[in-house]
């Protein structure tokens, strides 16, 4: 693996070849700061009361932000909410890793709205495997 840097973001590139949660959650621990949680972004509402029950149970904000690595499509319905799930310990960010191997994320102190995010997190398939895009949000009231 190595790092590389790509319009802003920091990229973990050939991220597909850590092959072990265990040691993915070591990876992802490394954004996380005192009080903080993962946000794992669990698709558009509709399709959410189709998803498994641990994400069920983890549901905490329902938002209209398009937070993605992809601008969206003509044809997206931006009016439509997204269904957050959070996921504070080991063993949670784990099974949401097993649940969507691909996943984005955010990074978020304990209690505050998903625009105070502090990380934006995207693992994406590419040509070659896939790579992992970080991306420090730089917001006014961090």
């Amino acid at each position: 693996m190595k790092i590389s840097n790509y319009k802003g973001f920091l990229v973990i590139n050939d991220y597909h070849e850590i092959i072990d949660y265990e040691v993915e959650y070591k990876v992802l621990n490394c954004f996380l700061e005192e009080g903080d949680m993962f946000l794992f972004n669990g698709g558009v509402i509709a399709s959410c009361h189709n998803c498994n029950q641990f994400i069920r149970d983890r549901l905490v904000i329902e938002d209209d932000e398009w937070i993605d690595f992809f601008p969206p499509d003509e044809d997206c319905d931006l009016a439509s909410k997204t269904a957050w799930y959070y996921a504070i310990s080991k063993d949670e960010v784990i099974q949401a890793l097993r649940y969507n191997g691909l996943f984005s994320c955010v990074v978020l102190k304990k209690g505050r709205n998903l625009s105070e995010r502090s990380f934006e997190l995207f693992h994406l398939e590419e040509d070659l495997g896939s790579s992992l895009y970080i991306w420090k949000v730089h917001l006014e009231n961090l």
